[in-house]
């Protein structure tokens, strides 16, 4: 295992009526210090297969 990754649980992908969806763990979410509305920036790690979630700050005054 890469140093710097700490293991969390085992998840899989589901879908709804419209898209697929990977649930993050609440444990995950609260070490990070996210919350409901958090925005991130999704890349696709293509050596590893895998995804990234980042945290992106967003200007005031601007929504997207």
């Amino acid at each position: 295992m890469e140093v710097g990754l700490i293991p969390v649980r085992l998840g899989r992908v589901t879908s709804n009526d419209h898209q697929e969806l990977v649930y993050i763990p609440k444990e995950a979410v609260r070490y990070l210090g996210w919350k409901k509305g958090t925005r991130l920036a999704i890349y696709i790690d293509v050596k590893r297969k895998g995804l990234l979630l980042v945290e992106v700050e967003m200007k005031k005054g601007r929504r997207r």
